[in-house]
C-alpha cells in the first residue's frame, strides 16, 4: 500500500468519525496551548456557538482562526496569542 492510498484510507475513515477527530483535536490542544489559552478558546467557542444555528467545535473555529492570521503565525501557540490578543 502507498502512502498516498494509506492517507486516502485514513482520511476517509475520518470524515465519517467527527467525534473521533475532535476528540484528537481537543487533546492536541490540551497538550500545545496553556490552561489560560484554552480557557479563552472556551469562551470564544461558547460566545460563537451561542449566535450561531451551528454546533461548532474547537476545530472549526480555528479554523476560521487560521483564515484570519495564518500568513505571520507557523505555530498553533502563536495563532491563538495572536488572535486573543487581536478580540
Amino acid at each position: 500500500m502507498t502512502p498516498t492510498r494509506a492517507t486516502s484510507i485514513l482520511f476517509k475513515i475520518a470524515s465519517h468519525n467527527i467525534k473521533a477527530i475532535n476528540g484528537y483535536f481537543h487533546s492536541y490542544l490540551v497538550d500545545e496551548l496553556t490552561d489560560r489559552h484554552m480557557e479563552d478558546l472556551r469562551k470564544v467557542l461558547s460566545y460563537v456557538n451561542r449566535y450561531s444555528d451551528e454546533n461548532n467545535s474547537c476545530a472549526t473555529v480555528l479554523s476560521t482562526v487560521v483564515g484570519d492570521i495564518h500568513p505571520t503565525t507557523r505555530k498553533l501557540y502563536e495563532l491563538v496569542e495572536d488572535f486573543l490578543r487581536a478580540k
